[in-house]
C-alpha cells in the first residue's frame, strides 16, 4: 500500500505558502531598491575628498574610475594626500554594480568582500566570493549565470544528465564541491599599454601546505557537457553581460573570458574551482581556508595593437614561473594570497554559530525565511513527483537513477526508501 502524499493537497499548500511570502518578498525588494539608490547616489554624487554631496554626478578619476571630485581643488588635494598612491597601487577597485565591496544600507557585511587583492605593473586584481547566502559550495549540475539570466532552464541540464547517467556519475555532478570566486581586473598602467586577461587557461589555485608539502595545484573546473572551463563574463566597463548582450570589441573569447583591456578599462568574471571533497569541505569558508593562494594571468601588449602571441602560449610562459610559488612570475601575472583575517571576520558566524546565524547576520531574517519557504516548496515538488512515479510504476527506476548520479541523500530526505520497497 502506498503512503505517498496527495498531489492536489500539496499544490494547494504550496499556493498558500507562496501567498504568505509574496508580501514579505515585495517589501524586501522595495527596501533593497531604496538602499541601492542611496548607495549609487553616494557613489556618483559625493566628493571623495571633502565628502560633500553635489546636485549632479561628479567627474571620476580618469584612471581608476573610482574616486570622484566636486572641483579641481579637491582633486589636487586628494591626489597629494593619498590618491596618487592608492590609484597606482590599486588599493580600491572601480565601482562595478555587480562587485560591491562595501555594506549597503543597514547591512553589516558587503555582498562582495575582498578576500585577496594585488597589483603588478599597473594592473589590479580583486578577488571575492560569488556564492550562496548559506555558504554552501555549488555543484556541476548548476549552470553558471548572471543576475540577468532570469529564466535559466534547468530542464536542459536535467535532460543532459538523463541522456548520460554514467557521465553524471563519473563527474559527481550533484556533489557540492565547487567554490565560485568573483574577480575584478582593471588596467591602470602608466604607459597606457593594453593588457590581455586570460583567466581560464592557467592552473591558478594551490592548496595549503601540509608538513611542508603542497597538497595540490588546481586548474579551473571543467564542465563535463560543454567541455569548457567554468568561467563566466559578468561585467565589462560597467555593462552587465547577459546571454543576449552585444559583446564589446574588447572581448576576444567569451567562453574563455579572454579580454583585452585598454587603459582604465575593467572586467569582472566568475570562476569555479573544484575544491570540496563532499565530506569535510562543504562550505565556502572551508574551501577558502584550504587555499594557499591564487595566481592570475595577464600580459601587456606591444603598443596599443594586437599581440601575435596566443593566450595558450602566454599561459605556458607563465606556468614556468609558477613552479616555485615563493617567487613572483617574471613576466606575466601575479600570485594573490588570501587574507585569512578577513575570511575569519566575514565567516565568523558561520564558523562558530552555524549556517542560520551567518545568513541572518549577512542578509537578514526576512530573506532567510523566504529561502527556507522556497526550499520547502522545492521539497514538496520532489515529493509530488515521487507520488507520480509511484502511480506510474516507475518508482524503483527513479530511485536507482537518483542513487546512480549521487542523489542518495535526497532519496533518504524525502523518505523514498520505504516506498520503493513497497512497490
Amino acid at each position: 500500500m502506498s503512503r505517498g502524499i496527495n498531489i492536489e493537497a500539496t499544490s494547494r499548500e504550496m499556493y498558500f505558502t507562496l501567498l504568505g511570502i509574496r508580501g514579505l518578498a515585495q517589501g524586501l525588494h522595495k527596501k533593497y531598491e531604496q538602499e541601492w539608490n542611496q548607495y549609487e547616489h553616494d557613489v556618483f554624487y559625493r566628493c571623495s575628498f571633502c565628502s560633500k554631496l553635489a546636485n549632479e554626478p561628479l567627474p571620476a578619476c580618469s584612471l581608476c574610475k573610482s574616486a570622484r571630485y566636486c572641483n579641481e581643488t579637491c582633486q589636487r588635494a586628494d591626489f597629494t594626500a593619498r590618491h596618487r598612491r592608492q590609484c597606482i597601487k590599486c588599493t580600491y577597485p572601480p565601482h562595478i554594480p555587480t562587485f560591491v565591496t562595501v555594506p549597503i544600507g543597514d547591512k553589516q557585511y558587503p555582498e562582495r568582500p575582498i578576500f585577496a587583492q594585488g597589483s603588478r605593473d599597473g594592473v589590479g586584481f580583486w578577488v571575492s566570493v560569488e556564492g550562496r547566502i548559506d555558504c554552501r559550495l555549488t555543484s556541476l549540475v548548476e549552470p553558471m549565470t548572471t543576475s540577468r539570466d532570469d529564466d535559466v532552464d534547468m530542464g536542459d541540464r536535467n535532460a543532459q544528465v538523463n541522456r548520460d547517467l554514467a557521465l553524471a556519475a563519473k563527474h559527481g555532478v550533484f556533489d557540492p564541491t565547487l567554490l565560485t570566486l568573483s574577480v575584478a581586473v582593471q588596467n591602470r598602467r602608466k604607459d597606457k599599454k593594453n593588457v590581455l586577461i586570460f583567466p581560464a587557461q592557467i592552473d591558478n589555485s594551490r592548496m595549503r601546505q601540509l608538513d611542508g608539502q603542497d597538497m595540490a595545484v588546481l586548474g579551473v573546473s571543467q564542465d563535463p557537457w560543454t567541455k569548457g572551463p567554468r568561467v563566466l563574463l559578468m561585467n565589462v566597463n560597467g555593462t552587465e553581460i547577459g546571454p543576449d548582450t552585444p559583446l564589446p570589441s574588447s572581448v576576444l573569447d567569451r567562453k574563455q573570458c579572454i579580454v583585452e583591456l585598454k587603459s582604465s578599462e575593467y572586467v569582472q568574471y566568475s570562476i569555479q574551482f573544484r575544491i570540496g571533497d563532499n565530506e569535510n569541505i562543504l562550505q565556502e569558508f572551508r574551501a577558502l581556508a584550504a587555499l594557499q593562494g591564487m595566481s592570475v594571468a595577464f600580459a601587456p601588449l606591444p603598443g596599443n595593437g594586437k599581440t601575435k602571441a596566443t593566450p595558450a602560449g602566454l599561459d605556458r610562459s607563465l606556468a614556468m614561473h609558477l613552479e616555485r610559488w615563493e617567487h613572483p612570475p617574471s613576466k606575466f601575472g601575479l600570485i594573490l594570497r588570501f587574507d585569512q583575517e578577513e575570511l575569519m571576520r566575514f565567516y565568523a558566524d558561520a564558523i562558530f554559530n552555524g549556517e542560520e546565524a551567518h545568513m541572518e547576520s549577512h542578509v537578514g531574517k526576512e530573506r532567510v525565511i523566504i529561502m527556507r519557504k522556497m526550499e520547502e516548496l522545492a521539497l514538496g515538488e520532489v515529493r509530488a513527483m515521487w507520488q507520480d512515479a509511484q502511480d506510474t510504476g516507475e518508482a524503483k527506476e527513479v530511485v536507482e537513477k537518483m542513487r546512480k548520479v549521487g542523489l542518495g541523500e535526497m532519496v533518504d530526505e524525502v523518505n523514498l526508501n520505504w516506498s520503493a520497497r513497497e512497490c
